[in-house]
């Protein structure tokens, strides 16, 4: 995964598009999950809410086996922002049929 922004560090009220990319999703089968958090939310705020689940499905990747989204973030005050993208592993249950 790949997170981006052109800015890292804004004003209040400036704006910064936030770029996610996740990679190595050639021939999935079932629905990928990833999790973004906004480590710094006294600084910026981001687009959905500071904590986010993504649900991947097969048909979402692209034929390079990418997913790419973008995000925009918001200055509250001035200074440097994090945000984390973390892979969400897939319960071993989920494989199980009832």
């Amino acid at each position: 995964m790949r997170l981006s922004a052109p800015r890292t560090s804004l004003l209040r009220g400036e704006r910064t598009t936030l770029t996610v990319q996740v990679t190595g999703l050639e021939g999935i089968d079932s629905t990928v999950a990833v999790r973004l958090e906004n480590r710094t939310p006294s600084v910026v705020g981001m687009e959905g809410g500071d904590r986010q689940d993504l649900s991947i499905a097969p048909s979402d990747a692209a034929a390079t086996g990418s997913y790419q989204t973008t995000r925009t973030l918001t200055g509250a005050q001035a200074g440097s922002f994090q945000v984390a993208a973390t892979l969400v592993p897939r319960s071993p249950l989920a494989n199980q049929r009832p």
